[in-house]
């Protein structure tokens, strides 16, 4: 073993290190899964634990002391896809479920906002000068 540089042998117990911290953490989610009867806990067991897998394979390739700056590009561009694709599905889903309820409530908010606007006397709209000067 000693023609082994250190840093490699520590970033290859970094690697086994967070492999076996991400299986025992994926375990705990799927045993809550049978605990609480979730549909989706095994579909997030295994998202925790490949985002587990790559982060402790990242930060051991970055113990060796190997670049790993094309893998923060690619983490960063998935992070905003999901991001992205998570803020359109809230978007869809909130507009997909609310135009119910605004087709129901429109003609009232626009009758409220009739009575609204008549109710508003013209004197007190006028944006004019109070003082009249005939120079």
């Amino acid at each position: 073993m000693s023609y082994l540089p250190p840093a490699f042998i520590a970033g290859l117990l970094v690697i086994i290190g967070g492999f076996i911290v991400a299986d025992f953490i994926g375990d705990v989610i799927e045993r809550t899964r049978a605990a609480t009867q979730t549909a989706y806990a095994t579909w997030f067991a295994t998202s925790v634990r490949m985002f587990l897998y790559f982060t402790a394979v990242v930060i051991g390739l970055d113990t060796m002391g190997i670049d790993v700056q094309i893998l923060y590009v690619f983490a960063q561009a998935l992070a905003w896809g999901l991001a992205a694709g998570l803020a359109l599905a809230i978007g869809i889903s909130f507009g997909w479920g609310g135009k119910d309820y605004v087709s129901n409530n429109m003609n009232r908010w626009a009758g409220s906002a009739r009575s609204t606007a008549n109710s508003v006397s013209p004197e007190s709209q006028d944006t004019g000068s109070a003082t009249d000067d005939d120079d």
